[in-house]
């Protein structure tokens, strides 16, 4: 929809982030399987409102090492989407 180009990404990422902490909040009133395949795909789209636009503003910020502050971003996105699994996985043993 070309959104990033039309409305000031800063703005943008915190709707978008604003949607997806509503979406995962909802799990608390509707836990069933509905309630949650719901909010993952809401939660997903709006993820899609805050990842690429976080790309565009680093891209934009860095002139120099400019694939080096990609990497961290991407970086921090990966391990920032793993970490959740993570914690399931340890708490599950202990």
């Amino acid at each position: 929809v070309n959104l990033p180009d039309l409305v000031r990404l800063s703005r943008l990422m915190a709707a978008a982030s604003l949607v997806a902490a509503l979406a995962n909040a909802t799990l608390l009133l509707h836990p069933g399987p509905g309630g949650i395949i719901a909010a993952r795909i809401v939660t997903g789209a709006a993820l899609a409102g805050v990842y690429p636009p976080a790309l565009k503003l680093v891209a934009t910020w860095f002139t120099r090492d400019r694939g080096l502050a990609l990497g961290a971003v991407i970086g921090a996105l990966t391990v920032g989407s793993a970490l959740p699994h993570l914690f399931r996985a340890v708490s599950t043993v202990l």
